[in-house]
């Protein structure tokens, strides 16, 4: 956890390791890096960053965490425009406090642009060379992407398309379309796996697969 925040680092059994989000763009990136080395491992061996979205608390250590690791970088193409131009403030984004706080630290401290080397589909694929299968899950934003590691049974990175809200799941606080944000989160239901790992929350491992599912009906009952 990165104060407030989650970030995963992946070692797969691969030759390199494999990160899922980035945290904000002080501080995080260095505790990222501190991770690498507790594995054990150079920075370098950093080999893939897999971004859920383009909002500054999970991708605004991206540029300083690809630069100093020369990792691939992962996102959806609807997510990449800001990505790539460094500008978190995309209209839309939803309403409420954090919605203000991630425009207004976007202001404040400018995210610096980084290219995408890959560019994530809108269909369910394993990503090439990672073994981790991305999930398009849009709602929150145009291009969030969920992301399913099938070791230990399958562990789910949700990114801010399902919170963990001290044991409660939940919405995240603002989408850019909350139609889509309630399907999304009925094709995570769909899926199997044993663990949920959130942007925001703990990790999910007790019955994860019936609470997501529970949450998903419940959720899908209250749509109009």
């Amino acid at each position: 956890m990165l104060d407030g925040v989650n970030a995963y680092l992946i070692d797969t059994g691969a030759d390199t390791l494999t990160l899922v989000d980035t945290g904000l763009q002080i501080l995080h990136p260095r505790r990222v890096l501190r991770a690498i080395g507790a594995f054990g491992r150079a920075p370098d061996d950093l080999g893939d960053i897999l971004i859920t979205h383009q909002h500054i608390d999970h991708a605004g250590g991206l540029a300083r965490v690809a630069a100093a690791t020369g990792a691939r970088v992962h996102v959806h193409p609807l997510d990449a425009p800001e990505i790539e131009a460094g500008d978190r403030t995309r209209p839309g984004l939803g309403r409420g406090p954090s919605t203000r706080l991630i425009a207004r630290s976007a202001r404040i401290r400018p995210v610096e642009p980084v290219p995408v080397d890959h560019y994530l589909p809108d269909v369910d694929g394993v990503i090439d060379g990672v073994g981790i299968r991305s999930i398009h899950t849009p709602g929150h934003t145009a291009g969030h992407t969920a992301f399913l590691w099938p070791a230990h049974g399958g562990v789910l990175f949700v990114g801010d398309a399902l919170m963990n809200w001290r044991g409660h799941l939940g919405h995240a606080p603002s989408a850019e379309d909350w139609d889509q944000a309630t399907a999304s989160i009925g094709l995570l239901a769909d899926l199997d796996f044993q663990a949920v790992a959130f942007g925001h929350g703990p990790l999910l491992r007790n019955q994860a697969v019936a609470r997501v599912r529970r949450f998903a009906e419940d959720v899908a009952g209250t749509r109009p």
